[in-house]
């Protein structure tokens, strides 16, 4: 379940199907990129109207696998400016969001940018 301000809304509503990004290139041209592993994370985030939402690891697991990193070191959910955006991270901030990892608690608090953002 994922609550959204006091309001629990079931996980399973939100699954998307998962592509991974394929840079390759077949007879020299580039093939078009497709959705990023995340992108299910941007489209369930884009559908929420919260200012916080906070969901599990595992939920989070059911749209796009975690790699064991995710769990481990909260760098990976970093999403400060200045720094190259990562995949995950352009996720949610495309869907306005800034990730808070609980690491004890195995959480994220998504929480709606406030003011202008620049998609890095």
């Amino acid at each position: 379940m994922i609550v959204q301000t006091g309001n629990i809304v079931p996980v399973a509503k939100f699954v998307f199907p998962v592509v991974a990004t394929d840079h390759r290139f077949r007879s020299g041209q580039p093939q078009e990129e497709l959705m990023s592993k995340y992108e299910p994370w941007r489209r369930f985030l884009a559908t929420m109207s919260a200012d916080e939402i906070v969901v599990t690891f595992r939920q989070l697991e059911e749209m796009a696998s975690l790699p064991r990193s995710a769990h481990r070191d909260a760098q990976w959910w970093n999403d400060e400016a200045g720094r190259k955006r990562t995949a995950q991270a352009r996720a949610w901030l495309d869907a306005g969001y800034f990730a808070r990892p609980d690491m004890k608690a195995k959480t994220v608090s998504f929480r709606k940018v406030q003011g202008p953002y620049s998609k890095g």
